[in-house]
């Protein structure tokens, strides 16, 4: 018994391999491509700026953070733009869109994670665009102010969205001067889903976008 005991207590003061857990930030890089030109020479563009594929709340590069271990990590990544318009004249007039683009995603890895080679992973994550649309005015009559809000929900609908991907990617883990990870370089290939609305009066009309996505990444681990 006093053996068991003696060996639990050692491997809980044994610590995890140095610098293989704690937080880490990265930046991915998404090339354009003909697929993006092509998107919006079909005129596929949402026409306000702030729809998922307009290139402002997602752009090419994009930051994540969170928290990793020897097997799997955990980040979280944020996107938003908002524009406002106010007049001034005889009345006052007050326009404004935006989006608020959070994502989460989950990588395990194939085995534990080592400094100075290739490691392997699967990923998969969930993301939500949140819209905001708001028209008022101290001009409008109790029937122009009915059509502002249609035109509201209208542009909260088309804005507004939900989307997953799941895919795989590999990274070269380098080590600092310590021994320790320090930073990353890898690649990464995703299937996305991406599913849309617009509503046009009272009639709805829902869409799905699917595409696959391939990434550069370089990532930093404190």
């Amino acid at each position: 018994m006093l053996l068991l005991v003696s060996l639990l207590a050692a491997a809980e003061a044994t610590p995890e391999a140095p610098g293989l857990r704690g937080f880490f930030a990265g930046v991915d890089y998404v090339p354009p491509g003909l697929g993006a030109l092509a998107w919006q020479d079909d005129g596929r563009l949402s026409g306000n700026l702030v729809g998922e594929f307009d290139g402002w709340i997602r752009p090419p590069l994009s930051a994540h953070g969170g928290w990793i271990n020897t097997r799997a990590s955990l980040s979280a990544s944020f996107g938003f733009l908002y524009l406002h318009d106010r007049t001034f004249a005889d009345t006052s007039t007050v326009r404004g869109v935006g989006a608020f683009r959070p994502a989460v995603d989950y990588r395990r890895y194939l085995r534990p994670r080592a400094a100075g080679g290739v490691n392997g992973y699967g990923t998969g994550g969930v993301f939500v665009v949140v819209p905001s649309a708001i028209d008022v005015s101290d001009s409008y009559t109790a029937e122009e102010q009915a059509d502002a809000v249609e035109g509201e929900d209208s542009l909260r609908a088309q804005i507004g969205g939900i989307g997953a991907e799941l895919g795989f990617g590999a990274e070269y883990l380098f080590a600092g001067g310590n021994g320790e990870p320090a930073v990353s370089l890898g690649l990464r290939y995703a299937g996305r889903v991406y599913r849309g609305q617009s509503l046009q009066e009272d009639q709805l009309r829902v869409s799905k976008v699917w595409y696959g996505e391939t990434a550069a990444v370089i990532e930093f681990f404190f």
